[in-house]
């Protein structure tokens, strides 16, 4: 039936027409970044499963635990209804209440921004020499 309504309404042009969703110029720069996000991961992953860090494995083990527990009382159907909502509801709350959260993080900015000058650049190094 919707096939037919968009015939008839001409939307198969629109929908027969290539679409790039990503450039082309930036398709190595993306499968770069998304290899490095893999990577990443995997190399963390590993060193969980692998018990090279201790604290990262215990913290996974609790977590796992504490949802084995809760997932016996929350259905999947709730979550699903709860990230749903959280879609529309977190932008209006955001901006109802932005000056209250700008005052809070206002602070913490500034804490942040105090410690990255703190970082010496490799410009500000005399004897390095770029290659």
């Amino acid at each position: 039936f919707l096939g037919l309504v968009g015939k008839f309404a001409h939307l198969t042009e629109s929908v027969e027409a290539p679409t790039e969703i990503v450039p082309k110029e930036s398709m190595e720069k993306l499968a770069d970044h998304l290899a490095l996000a893999v990577n990443t991961a995997a190399e963390k992953m590993a060193s969980t499963v692998m018990w090279k860090s201790n604290g990262r494995t215990l913290k996974a083990l609790v977590a796992l635990e504490v949802l084995r527990r809760v997932s016996a009382f929350v259905s999947l159907t709730f979550m699903a209804w709860l990230v749903v909502n959280s879609i529309f509801v977190v932008p209006f709350i955001m901006e109802k209440k932005w000056d209250l959260i700008a005052e809070k993080i206002q602070p913490l900015q500034t804490k942040a921004q105090a410690m990255f000058d703190k970082i010496p650049k490799y410009t500000d190094i005399k004897d390095l020499k770029a290659e």
